[in-house]
């Protein structure tokens, strides 16, 4: 399952690499697509709280919100 987030204030490669590396550093296995024109992070093989992704990707200095699975 595809879960897919909104990432504020993520605008260049180097955004997209702490995103995607903070998301790694927790779920080394998880497949992470980042798409910057519209600030959407989509996130699979999570084997634990999706939620739990919001909390990485502020960590990481973004806030983000989950979307919800038909956005």
């Amino acid at each position: 399952m595809k879960v897919k987030f909104e990432v504020d204030r993520m605008f260049c490669k180097g955004c997209a690499g702490h995103v995607i590396d903070a998301i790694h550093a927790a779920y080394p296995d998880a497949e992470v697509e980042v798409d910057l024109e519209t600030k959407l992070v989509s996130v699979s093989g999570l084997d634990g709280n999706s939620g739990e992704i919001v909390t990485l990707i502020e960590q990481a200095g973004y806030s983000a919100r989950q979307l919800d699975e038909d956005s």
